[in-house]
């Protein structure tokens, strides 16, 4: 009988490498009719309220913690932005700074000076729309968190633990670099998935 559960588990290992040498993605690059957007990171560097006239222009202060403007009067509305000056660090624009207006309310996230934040920057739009907002720059905090679980399951399993994780970072690059690239370039999401769970069961198991 272990001979026979040997003999499948190497079929199916077999079934999982070939499956993955004749669907691996091309390096060739689908046009998209999306214009052209660069996710780019920048920090802010000053913060001060405007307040939106009639005309759409702003004028402001030199306050430099959003959300003490003054209160909109009976009838009217709150026009109070938040003018945040941002120092772009990478990217094609890395060095400039950006000028990007956001709202002043409960669905808005507060941004002040020193805050980390991942834009997207497009060159096709009028310079007072290039850069949009997009998050809080997280890539640290969950770095950290990944190698307090990564060593948290070493210390409690051992080698075991060390195997569980080097199965982990194996999952995880065969579906970055195999089946999200194979689905976008148009292969079968069946024969796919059958071959990301061959090669997944196999590196779970050895």
């Amino acid at each position: 009988r272990a001979a026979r559960v040997c003999a499948c588990v190497r079929t199916v290992a077999a079934a999982a490498v070939a499956g993955l040498a004749l669907l691996w993605p091309q390096d060739t690059k689908p046009s998209s009719p999306l214009p052209s957007q660069t996710w780019v990171h920048g920090t802010v560097t000053a913060s001060k309220l405007v307040t939106a006239a009639p005309g759409g222009s702003t004028s402001g202060s030199t306050n430099t913690a959003p959300g003490t403007g003054t209160s909109p009067g009976l009838g009217t509305q709150d026009t109070t932005n938040n003018q945040l000056t941002i120092q772009i660090t990478d990217g094609p624009t890395k060095g400039t700074s950006a000028t990007v207006t956001v709202g002043v309310d409960r669905a808005t996230p507060k941004y002040s000076v020193g805050d980390d934040l991942v834009l997207v920057y497009d060159k096709n739009q009028p310079p007072e729309g290039q850069y949009d907002i997009r998050d809080f720059q997280r890539g640290p905090p969950l770095m950290s968190l990944a190698i307090a679980f990564a060593l948290f399951v070493v210390v409690v399993g051992r080698w075991r633990g060390v195997g569980a994780i080097a199965a982990l970072a194996v999952s995880f690059a065969v579906l970055v670099k195999f089946t999200l690239p194979a689905i976008v370039a148009g292969e079968n999401s069946i024969e796919v998935a059958a071959v990301t769970a061959g090669v997944i069961l196999f590196a779970d198991m050895y």
